[in-house]
């Protein structure tokens, strides 16, 4: 193996071990319209002490447009 290869492999290796990190601070519950449950945010709430925002969907071809 090339010495090229071997660092570049090592790189992409180390990278993957990095932490995730967030791009909003805020939270938003992508849900089926009717199913959203408050209740499953109480942990979330005490510890930002604010509850998320959602957006719904009615039918799959709704949600795959709200992604795009």
């Amino acid at each position: 193996m090339k010495k090229t290869t071997v660092l570049l492999a090592g790189v992409a290796l180390s990278a993957l071990s990095l932490p995730a990190r967030a791009g909003d601070p805020e939270l938003l519950v992508f849900d089926w319209a009717g199913f959203e449950e408050e209740g499953l945010f109480a942990t979330y709430v005490e510890k930002y002490g604010d509850r998320p925002s959602y957006a719904f969907y009615g039918d799959d071809d709704e949600a795959y447009q709200k992604l795009a």
